[in-house]
Protein backbone atom coordinates (compact mmCIF):
# COMPACT_ATOMS: atom_id res chain seq x y z
CA UNK A 1 0.00 0.00 0.00
CA UNK A 2 1.23 3.45 -0.87
CA UNK A 3 2.29 5.72 1.74
CA UNK A 4 -0.40 8.49 1.20
CA UNK A 5 -2.90 5.77 0.86
CA UNK A 6 -2.25 4.55 4.39
CA UNK A 7 -2.05 8.16 5.53
CA UNK A 8 -5.81 8.62 4.42
CA UNK A 9 -6.59 5.28 5.84
CA UNK A 10 -5.51 6.44 8.82
CA UNK A 11 -6.63 9.95 8.95
CA UNK A 12 -10.10 8.66 7.91
CA UNK A 13 -10.27 6.44 11.13
CA UNK A 14 -9.71 9.34 13.51
CA UNK A 15 -12.55 11.12 11.36
CA UNK A 16 -14.21 8.07 12.36
CA UNK A 17 -13.23 8.31 15.93
CA UNK A 18 -14.18 12.52 16.21
CA UNK A 19 -10.31 13.02 16.87
CA UNK A 20 -9.81 14.97 12.69
CA UNK A 21 -11.61 17.18 11.46
CA UNK A 22 -14.89 15.15 8.98
CA UNK A 23 -15.31 18.67 6.58
CA UNK A 24 -11.35 17.67 4.98
CA UNK A 25 -11.50 15.06 3.17
CA UNK A 26 -9.18 11.80 4.06
CA UNK A 27 -7.47 12.20 1.04
CA UNK A 28 -7.03 15.65 1.23
CA UNK A 29 -5.38 15.41 4.39
CA UNK A 30 -3.09 12.76 3.25
CA UNK A 31 -1.62 15.26 0.60
CA UNK A 32 -1.29 17.99 2.59
CA UNK A 33 1.12 16.27 5.48
CA UNK A 34 2.99 14.20 2.32
CA UNK A 35 3.62 17.68 0.68
CA UNK A 36 4.57 18.98 4.51
CA UNK A 37 7.58 16.38 4.86
CA UNK A 38 8.51 16.77 0.99
CA UNK A 39 8.33 20.94 1.36
CA UNK A 40 10.41 20.51 4.75
CA UNK A 41 13.19 18.58 2.93
CA UNK A 42 13.22 20.26 -0.63
CA UNK A 43 13.62 23.46 1.99
CA UNK A 44 16.69 22.19 3.47
CA UNK A 45 18.34 20.34 0.34
CA UNK A 46 18.24 23.44 -1.74
CA UNK A 47 18.80 26.19 0.72
CA UNK A 48 21.61 27.01 3.13
CA UNK A 49 20.39 24.51 5.61
CA UNK A 50 20.76 26.80 8.33
CA UNK A 51 17.72 24.99 10.35
CA UNK A 52 17.26 21.66 12.04
CA UNK A 53 15.71 19.64 9.98
CA UNK A 54 14.19 17.11 12.49
CA UNK A 55 13.19 20.03 14.56
CA UNK A 56 11.43 22.30 12.07
CA UNK A 57 9.87 19.03 10.39
CA UNK A 58 8.39 17.84 13.75
CA UNK A 59 7.05 21.68 14.84
CA UNK A 60 5.20 21.85 11.28
CA UNK A 61 3.79 18.71 11.68
CA UNK A 62 2.16 20.00 15.07
CA UNK A 63 1.03 22.72 13.18
CA UNK A 64 -0.98 20.48 10.56
CA UNK A 65 -2.34 18.23 13.14
CA UNK A 66 -3.34 21.13 15.32
CA UNK A 67 -5.41 22.55 12.10
CA UNK A 68 -6.65 18.83 11.01
CA UNK A 69 -7.97 18.17 14.96
CA UNK A 70 -11.20 18.12 16.16
CA UNK A 71 -12.90 21.00 17.26
CA UNK A 72 -12.12 20.37 21.23
CA UNK A 73 -9.19 17.99 20.30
Amino acid sequence: MAFRSLLAREVGAGQEAGLVRGDVAAEDAAVLLTSLVQGVAIRWALGARDFDLHHEGLRLFEVQCRLLAAEGE
